[in-house]
């Protein structure tokens, strides 16, 4: 043993010292040493790399700054287009003005560009807002600086990264050189690097995690051997107890020491914590790795558990319970299963969209392979749980016990451990159950592995899909009831107000606001206290994207500072300030509902003019509630922080109205919130069907606020599509596992998981089919979403244009007359774009005919320089030079990459006013649900046909094999073929064709010898057959006429009664007579039954007819029951009345002599038909015969030829009806006779002839 775990333990040695070594190795220091290394050879680099391009571009650059285009501009615009794609920028500039930009990867405002000296060469570090970049500067002449900036560490509102280091590790920072590993450039230290905590470079990480998954493949390696030797050894219990220890060790462990989320937290995978721990997972990667190792334990036991010879080993009792415990284990991890689902989608805090099958992340993607793995673990547990109750040979009865036992069991635990579930449990459990009869009898069937396997997915992946689907509904409409709150309320207590008591002191203690706000005759504007007040603001983003900052400033006697300021102190704090309630603990902070509905906080803070104390002033800070709108390409970009944390909202149409005016309508749900019946104080759903579409709508207590949280409805085909999806992707999983296997044979035999062209032809049909036909379905599927996709850019594109071409139509009729005037245009510009690009929900830059911002929709971005204060070089070079009427060119801010799109804006004397630049940011991730309502239509297409295609693969494998197996059977059997010569079959030996040539060969010689006697020894079994049929029905006359004979010997001595039943009597001896009359003429015709006597006849009297004559019998007691309701047929009554006499002598002759018997009549409607019902209580009729019932020559008596029921059926037939019947084995059968009621009916007797009959 020892011998051969020498070599697991060997690989399992080197893979947990590499694991161990790429740990320890990056230490902090060495990894910051790394690190600061990495970044001196980058920025070196850059700095190189600009100065390059300036030394070549120096008489461009030179013609540039004194005003004019290079002479050479095709050059100088595939120069600047260059530019580009690179990361610096390289600034020219003047004091604080911004003279030329060769980009827009940085933005400096001009403040920042100012602080560069221009005398003589100097490198220092930038901190902005937006991040913190590594400068060069050096003069360009006398009046001019030349800069460099290359971006060290880029930051926005969520997160930051750093160009230079694809993957640095989260917690370094930048500090001072002396503070940190220095980092040096032209051997000085600009700054340094610092560790907040534990770091580890990624690439450590990656090392860590694959030499950590080997070690674990070699470690379930050796404990599977190990395994396989006690099981081998008759010790399969320890067998088994090894590999759960096993799993759940690994399980523990992980758990325990937060391997993955703590070790690998650089990896995405495991970065991002689970809502609720699952199976011991913290992390979407430690949960993908639990579910694998339990698949792994599911592959194991399903291979190596193989119980033979129960049925003989155990006794019954023993049986039945080994057989209800698998049931139940079946059962339960079924219910458990909806359990997952239920996790997935409440529990995770993984976003699910049903509804859109394409918006998924990449974290509900691997949700969903993790949810695969469980799927096929489920399976294989299943299948052996169930193949071991099959192998326990019960009968259905027993079986049926069984599953009756297990199901309550699985119901009663579901109950106890809170199961949740989509519809009641016990509907759960008795669908659970439904599942688990379907499998049984697939493997009691020895299906064909893939039908099996597509016949178990078919049901278990409708359960999985519909649950998910009903799960993510409830999901929704708590969402959509709790957004709908949140928004009626207003209030962010969660978020804004926390960071508000942050940012009040930063706010009262910046001294830069002292100094904005100079003395007399000095007047600020409030457009340098806004930006001030935003670099302030930036840091804490949330604040930054939910809330537009006003800012207002008043001097001791209260009279207005800003020279720009509108607002009046009584206004700011008469209506505002002393209308608001101050945050609990935080005075200089309050909220109120302003007058347009808008929910606003406010900052109160008292600064020193130029920090004099004897000029107080106070600066109140307004932050209005914004709603940013999701078709703005900043807001996308840069916006990722939302409202409360509603990250889907932006998913639903949504609308707020507050003291009457609507404050926010995105969508179609403004019709809800103005409802007069909104519920005060509480959330509810409202369903519409015209649009059919549900809304959650809010009313605060007073009824000053609602709110309405809405989408339009998915129908039935919802969750279709999303089984659809399912089973398509596992179905096309199975046959690349099983396209694998062809290849790599690595599934045991028994499987049948192969293309390879071997064995059985029927097989190879049906795999290749499947195969083709999930090839195709991938490759449309891929075809589709790409032309989709494609679709949906143009459309966007489209959309884009068209509210450039508006705005750019609005400007040209406003601006027609207006002079090309800095001051006119920074005045007028902002009033007319702001209303207009508000209402197109798109953002808007204006430049000046130099290039320089005006107005912009996201003013708070160029102010702290997120966004570029100039408009794109190679742009304004083509739109100068006249190379385009317009253009696009490709642009980076803030990190982000898109498109700009910039037109001329001329007035009416065709004088250059400036270029309106519109952002465009064209994605593949805005294909609709409707794209996802049309693949989940394709995939639904394509599972029907697949199940179709497997329809006619089988009928054509059939048409191909089952007629080769069947001529030969009856060769073997019958030998009735005519001489013929032996055939030849040249082809491979093997298959079923083969078998059958051989077959014939060596019986044809005997086939002549057999012939004769056949033919003679069935002509003498024919007329034997003639002559019992012949007794069988003549015996049934003579039956009838003996018993009226009885019954009038019985009256004779009565003459009064025997008077009145001799006419009766006489008339059924007659039809008897006559009936025995045609018996022989009819027999003979038997193939060929014709019924030509056909005439109107009341259904009630021949079944009256019938009763009458058989009451009389003492062994049975006769009931009937007729309706008022006189049927009225067309028929042939001798054969009607032979037939109900036939079907009643069988009912009495069904009954055991030791049972009273009980046989009732009775006629009723359905539709156009009327039904005779002949019922015994007899013993039934055997399953095992009862599809010969009919049949001619088949009889289960001792006399009688076996044709009573078959000319029945004929008779029957013959009147257009039908018979049938339906049997209790024990208990007795059911005769139907459905007869065709004639177009003119009967009416009802009347009542005094219905009480004397």
């Amino acid at each position: 043993m020892m011998r051969n775990s020498l070599p697991y333990l060997l690989a399992g040695a080197i893979l947990a010292a590499v694991a161990f070594a790429a740990f320890y190795s990056a230490k902090d220091t060495v990894l910051l040493e790394q690190c600061a290394a990495s970044l001196e050879v980058y920025l070196e680099e850059q700095e190189q790399a600009a100065l390059q391009w300036i030394g070549q571009e120096r008489s461009s650059l030179q013609a540039v700054l004194q005003g004019r285009l290079p002479r050479e501009v095709e050059r100088w615009r595939a120069a600047l287009r260059q530019q580009t794609e690179q990361p610096y920028t390289l600034v020219l500039s003047r004091g604080d003005s911004i003279l030329f930009t060769s980009n827009n990867a940085v933005a400096p405002p001009g403040e920042y560009v100012g602080q560069l000296s221009a005398s003589g060469e100097q490198r220092r570090l930038m901190r902005l807002p937006s991040g913190i970049f590594y400068t060069y500067a050096r003069p360009w002449d006398a009046q001019t600086t030349l800069s460099v900036w290359v971006p060290v560490e880029l930051r926005s509102m969520d997160r930051r990264f750093w160009p230079a280091v694809r993957f640095m590790p989260s917690d370094v920072e930048v500090v001072s050189a002396s503070e940190g590993t220095p980092v040096r450039i032209a051997s000085e230290a600009l700054f340094g690097l610092r560790a907040k905590g534990r770091v580890q470079a990624f690439w450590a990480q990656a090392v860590v995690l694959m030499a950590g998954l080997l070690f674990l493949v070699v470690l379930l390696a050796w404990v599977s051997r190990l395994a396989l030797r006690l099981y081998a050894q008759g010790r399969p219990l320890l067998a088994a107890s090894v590999l759960v220890l096993a799993w759940v060790g690994v399980v523990t462990l992980n758990s325990a020491a937060a391997l993955g989320s703590e070790i690998l937290s650089e990896l995405e995978v495991f970065a991002r914590p689970l809502e609720q721990p699952l199976l011991g997972a913290r992390s979407v990667g430690d949960l993908l790795l639990h579910l694998a190792l339990l698949l792994w334990l599911a592959g194991f036991f399903h291979r190596v558990s193989r119980v033979e010879g129960l049925t003989h080993r155990l006794t019954l009792p023993v049986r039945i319970g080994l057989s209800a415990l698998a049931y139940a284990a079946t059962i339960g991890s079924t219910l458990g299963l909806i359990g997952l689902c239920h996790w997935l989608i409440f529990r995770s805090g993984i976003s699910f969209d049903f509804d859109n099958l394409l918006n998924v992340d990449r974290y509900s993607t691997l949700a969903l392979a993790g949810l695969l793995l469980v799927l096929l673990a489920t399976f294989l547990f299943h299948h052996r749980f169930l193949f071991t109750a099959y192998q326990c040979g019960l009968t259905r009865g027993q079986q049926g016990v069984a599953l009756g036992v297990a199901t309550l069991i699985a119901l009663a635990l579901a109950w106890v451990g809170g199961l949740p579930a989509p519809w009641p449990v016990p509907a759960m459990a008795a669908l659970a159950a439904g599942y688990v009869a379907l499998f049984q009898y697939s493997i009691a069937q020895r299906l064909q592995r893939l039908v099996g396997l597509a016949l178990w997915l078919m049901l278990f992946l409708a359960i999985v899909a519909w649950a998910l689907y009903s799960f993510h509904a409830q999901k929704d409409r708590q969402v959509r009831l709790a957004y709908a709150e949140a928004l009626a309320i207003g209030r962010d207590s969660t978020h804004a107000e926390p960071l508000l008591r942050q940012v009040a002191p930063v706010l009262a203690s910046d001294s830069a606001i002292s100094y904005l706000l100079k003395p007399w005759p000095f007047r600020p504007l409030t457009t340098d206290l806004r930006q001030r007040a935003y670099e302030q603001l930036y840091p804490y983003g949330y604040l930054f994207q939910n809330y537009r900052l006003s800012v207002f400033a008043f001097d001791k006697d209260g009279s207005v500072l800003p020279q720009d300021q509108p607002q009046d102190r009584a206004e700011v704090v008469g209506k505002n300030w002393d209308q608001g309630t101050p945050l609990t603990g935080l005075p200089q902070v309050r909220y109120l509902v302003a007058d347009n509905g808008v929910f606003r906080y406010m900052v109160r803070t008292s600064v020193r003019r130029m920090n004099d104390p004897a000029q107080p002033a106070e600066v109140f800070y307004f932050f209005d509630h914004i709603y940013p709108q999701p078709t703005r390409v900043y807001s996308e970009l840069f916006y990722r922080l939302p409202f409360r944390g509603m990250e889907r909202l932006f998913a639903y149409d949504y609308a707020v109205q507050r003291r009457g005016y609507l404050v926010v309508d995105q969508g179609e749900a403004s019709r809800a919130v103005f409802a007069k019946d909104l519920p005060r104080g509480q959330a509810e759903e409202r369903l519409t069907a015209q649009p059919r579409r549900a809304d959650a709508v809010y009313s605060t207590t007073d009824g000053s606020a609602a709110a309405a949280v809405g989408r339009p409805l998915g129908d039935a085909r919802k969750p279709l599509y999303l089984f659809s999806v399912l089973f398509a992707l596992c179905l096309l999983f199975i046959v690349v596992i099983a396209l694998l296997n062809t290849w790599l044979d690595f599934l045991p035999a028994h499987y049948q998981l192969s293309f390879a062209g071997r064995g059985s032809l029927s097989k190879r049909i049906h795999y290749r089919t499947f195969a083709l036909i999930g090839a195709g379905f991938a490759g449309a599927i891929i075809l589709t979403y790409m032309h989709f996709a494609d679709q949906a850019r143009q459309r966007e594109q489209a959309d884009l244009d068209r509210r450039a071409e508006a705005l750019l139509t609005y400007l040209r009729i406003q601006l027609s007359d207006v002079p090309p005037q800095a001051d006119t245009l920074s005045r007028l510009v902002p009033q007319l774009l702001t209303p207009q690009a508000a209402s197109l929900a798109t953002d808007v830059n204006f430049f000046d005919s130099t290039g320089n911002i005006v107005f912009s929709t996201q003013n708070p971005l160029v102010r702290i320089g997120v966004l570029p204060n100039r408009m794109s070089t190679e742009a304004l070079v083509s739109l100068m030079a006249g190379l385009e009427q317009e253009t696009t060119v490709a642009e980076r801010a803030g990190g982000a990459t898109y498109t700009n799109r910039y037109l001329p804006v001329r007035n009416n004397q065709n004088q250059l006013l400036g270029f309106l630049g519109v952002p465009y940011y064209l994605t593949e991730r805005k294909v609709g649900p409707e794209v996802s309502d049309f693949i989940g239509l394709l995939a639904s297409v394509y599972v029907f046909l697949m199940l179709i295609a497997y329809g006619v693969s089988y009928t054509l494998s059939n048409s191909i094999i089952s007629p080769l197996k069947l001529m030969a059977n009856k060769i073997q059997r019958l030998k009735l073929e005519d001489k013929n010569e032996p055939l030849e079959y040249a082809q491979q030996a093997g298959d079923e064709i083969s078998a059958l040539i051989e077959e014939y060969n060596r019986m044809v010689e005997k086939l002549e010898n057999s012939k004769a006697q056949l033919i003679r020894l069935e002509r003498e079994s024919a007329w034997r057959e003639m002559a019992r049929q012949v007794a069988h029905d003549i015996k049934n006359p003579l039956t009838t006429i003996k018993l009226s004979m009885q019954q009038l010997d019985r009256l004779s001595g009565d003459p009064a009664q025997a008077a009145a039943y001799l006419k009766k009597a006489i008339a059924r001896l007659i039809e008897q007579i006559d009936s025995l009359a045609q018996i022989a003429t009819e027999f003979s015709l038997f193939a060929n039954l014709d019924i030509r006597q056909k005439q109107d006849m009341v259904l009630n009297d021949v079944v009256e007819n019938v009763y009458d004559l058989f009451t009389e019998d003492r062994n049975v007691e006769l009931s009937i029951d007729l309706p008022d309701e006189r049927f009225l047929i067309r028929g042939d009554k001798s054969h009607l009345i032979r037939v109900f006499n036939n079907l009643v002598i069988n009912a009495i002759q069904a009954i055991p002599p030791e049972r009273k018997g009980h046989i009732h009549l009775s006629l009723t409607r359905q539709g156009d038909y009327s039904v005779v019902r002949i019922r015994d209580n007899g013993g039934g009729i055997p399953p095992e015969i009862q599809k010969r019932v009919f049949e001619p020559n088949f009889t289960t008596k001792s006399s009688g030829s076996g044709l009573g029921l078959a000319i029945c059926k004929r008779i029957i037939e013959a009147h257009d009806g039908n018979i049938y019947f339906e049997t209790r084995p024990g208990e007795g059968t059911d005769f139907y006779v459905e007869l065709p009621i004639a177009p003119t009916g009967v009416p009802a007797e009347p009542p005094e002839k219905a009480l004397s009959n």
